[in-house]
């Protein structure tokens, strides 16, 4: 019997489980962009720097230098892997933003968390990453917390997994352009590729445009590869060194007074006129073909030759000249850039070619394909952007780069790609789904001939119905996890879970719904056979926290999470199925109060034909609502435990139909050391006198 306290208490749950809504709400209710929260969270794994004053001068001295040090040696754009992440995380939030729906019901941002699907290092997300395609995990993230209940969708899904699995012309593509991925996302880099004043003196434009307003005037010329190749610092060295001719014939012509007193050319003069002549042509030959040879070349013969005048045309020289020649290796080293650029551009094009020629087309699971499409529809996109592409298509951008490349080029394909980069990131995105897909495909490929293996899940329009047959936890790991199967069904639908401490019960629960969300989600399941009915809600009652900073203690949060629960679930339509795992749920209160309010909280939740639930809990009141009534619905499992000869526990992570009274809590209080022989039997002394 129930006693009377205990039925008020309970009275006191219903009341505010009847409410409509209580203060503090789950955030996600007023979350208004889920993918923006998601891309949030998980953003959390890179934490950012904290800037100190002293850094910020020491970042200044570090500019400083590295300006400097531009003029000599190459500086290259290659972000570190971490950074590399982080800007594909960036492009897949903000094309996902634009794709998933703002807040699925099906599965809460708080139940994700719990259930650890990618927050952590180890977490569903990187259990289930086969590749190296930093897109392809990041699609992977968003397509893990968006289930869907639309089957077609689905079967497209499965339909596409089975299609690259069985194509050896998407695959290699797929492994190819996951090579050219770093090379590429390195174009995101938010740090500027060049320093101002050099991008100024490389392209029209520029502090002189600005000043007289005509940078619109101006800028179309950057357009020109030409344009962009005449207009090179290595040609002021040209003029620099026509003055080496100039200047003697000014003298010659007006006096001394035409050249400053600090430029003395009286050495120059002395020479004949030939010489002077071809020393210059040779001077311009090697700055033209290496600027480095040239400044050796004059530091080594020119001014021990002419005094202080030719001193200080090498000197002046120096500057132009190495900015000139690492300016020039610089774009030399973008080409590498745009030439990977161009590759992918050509792969996209043949996985086009490869879906049209076998008809394929999934206009529910893979939509991004038109992206594809696209790439060389003009009317799609910006003039920029197409003439980038036909830029692209040049021989500039195949093979292998180099600095005797046409780099007027590379210098026009980097300011338009500056202009266009997000028109791109709809082709990384559409590129990162399949990549994600193919990633999918390998881990069922990997696993065909594996005791734990992954399959296709089925589905049926009944229910609530799952049927897994030997599913096992992917979070624990393929080789190691134990494998264990349930069969769910209308009239046996709940189940109360029990068993001793460490025995697997969480373990197991989280492997059925990890299962059921990879059904929903990517259309498979870690289980040799997975057949369901798809659920409208997936969720977690577990591991509730209080929020003392809203004055709610644990059994508050407890309540407030089954009232979300209750009414949630009574707002299911007729045909609307929810899932729940619930893990010891109002224990948090008195243990008889809360084991009376837990037993009649399953009993109510039941009760509802569409819900199903599994239910993990130590109150032993809960295991006898199986055998409440005949046919309720109700069943009672266990995770077995067995000793050996000797006494020892032996975990078997297996579940067992039926009760069981087995409790191991001193044995693993001895595991640890704490308890001796002479204490276990204390301990069961006092638990007999306790029942008494």
């Amino acid at each position: 019997m129930i006693s009377k306290s205990i039925k008020i208490e309970f009275l006191l749950l219903a009341l505010l489980i009847t409410k409509n809504s209580l203060s503090g709400k789950d955030e996600d209710v007023v979350v208004q962009n889920r993918q923006a929260t998601i891309s949030k969270r998980y953003l959390k794994k890179f934490p950012e720097k904290v800037i100190t004053a002293a850094d910020m001068a020491a970042n200044l001295q570090d500019e400083q230098k590295k300006m400097l040090a531009f003029l000599f040696k190459i500086q290259k754009v290659e972000m570190p892997d971490t950074d590399i992440e982080k800007v594909a995380h960036n492009i897949i939030a903000n094309q996902a933003q634009k794709k998933y729906s703002k807040n699925n019901s099906i599965i809460s941002l708080q139940a994700i968390e719990k259930l650890n699907v990618f927050q952590a290092e180890h977490s569903l997300l990187s259990e289930l990453t086969t590749s190296s395609s930093f897109l392809g995990k990041n699609a992977l993230l968003y397509e893990l917390s968006d289930p869907t209940t639309l089957v077609d969708a689905l079967l497209e899904k499965q339909q596409i997994i089975k299609t690259i699995g069985e194509t050896a012309t998407l695959k290699t593509i797929l492994v190819n352009t996951s090579s050219l991925e770093t090379s590429i996302l390195n174009f995101w880099n938010n740090k500027p590729m060049l320093p101002k004043y050099i991008e100024d003196g490389i392209y029209f434009g520029g502090p002189f445009a600005r000043f007289f307003n005509i940078n619109k005037l101006v800028e179309p010329f950057n357009r020109y590869p030409i344009l962009l190749e005449l207009k090179s610092p290595g040609l002021g060295t040209l003029f620099t060194l026509i003055q080496a001719i100039i200047a003697p014939e000014l003298i010659n012509k007006y006096g001394p007074s035409a050249i400053s007193e600090n430029t003395d050319f009286q050495a120059v003069l002395k020479m004949p006129y030939a010489t002077r002549v071809k020393m210059v042509s040779e001077m311009t030959k090697n700055a033209l073909n290496s600027g480095f040879f040239l400044y050796k070349w004059l530091f080594n013969n020119y001014p021990k030759a002419t005094a202080a005048g030719t001193a200080y045309i090498s000197l002046g020289l120096y500057q132009v000249i190495v900015q000139t020649y690492n300016i020039e290796n610089w774009f030399a080293h973008m080409q590498k850039h745009f030439i990977d650029l161009a590759t992918y551009l050509e792969h996209t094009r043949n996985i086009v070619r490869c879906f049209k020629e076998n008809n394929l087309y999934y206009p529910l699971a893979f939509p991004e394909l038109e992206h594809l499409i696209d790439l060389d529809n003009k009317a799609k996109h910006s003039a920029d952007f197409n003439q980038l592409v036909d830029l692209l298509k040049t021989s500039t951008f195949k093979g292998t780069a180099s600095k005797l490349s046409y780099l007027g080029r590379v210098k026009c394909a980097y300011k338009l790609f500056m202009n266009v980069r997000q028109e791109f990131e709809p082709i990384l995105y559409a590129m990162a789904k399949l990549q994600m897909y193919n990633g999918v495909a390998q881990l069922m490929t990997s696993s065909a001939n594996k005791q734990n293996r992954f399959c296709f899940a089925e589905f049926v329009d009944y229910g609530p119905y799952v049927e897994a047959v030997d599913f096992w936890n992917p979070m624990v790991g393929q080789e190691t996890a134990v494998s264990n199967s349930l069969f769910m069904t209308p009239s046996e639908k709940d189940i109360i879970l029990h068993g001793p401490n460490t025995g697997g019960k969480t373990t197991t629960i989280k492997g059925l719904i990890y299962n059921i969300l990879l059904a929903q989600t990517l259309g498979i399941g870690a289980a040799q056979q997975l057949i369901l009915s798809p659920f409208a809600q997936i969720n977690c009652f577990m591991d509730i926290q209080d929020d003392v900073s809203q004055g709610f203690s644990l059994f508050d949060a407890e309540v407030r999470f089954a009232t979300e629960l209750h009414n949630s679930v009574h707002q299911l339509q007729e045909n609307e199925y929810a899932f729940t795992i619930a893990d010891e749920i109002l224990r948090s209160t008195s243990p008889s109060k809360g084991q009376a309010c837990a037993y009649q909280f399953t009993k109510k939740l039941a009760k509802n034909p569409n819900s199903m639930s599994i239910t993990v809990t130590h109150y032993p009141k809960l295991v006898e609502l199986s055998n409440e009534t005949p046919n309720n619905g109700f069943r009672t499992f266990h995770v077995e435990i067995i000793r050996n000869a000797n006494g020892k526990v032996i975990r078997t992570y297996k579940l067992k139909l039926g009760a069981t009274t087995e409790n191991i809590a001193g044995d693993i209080l001895q595991e640890h050391g704490i308890f001796d022989a002479s204490d276990l039997a204390e301990v069961e002394r006092l638990e007999e006198e306790f029942k008494n």
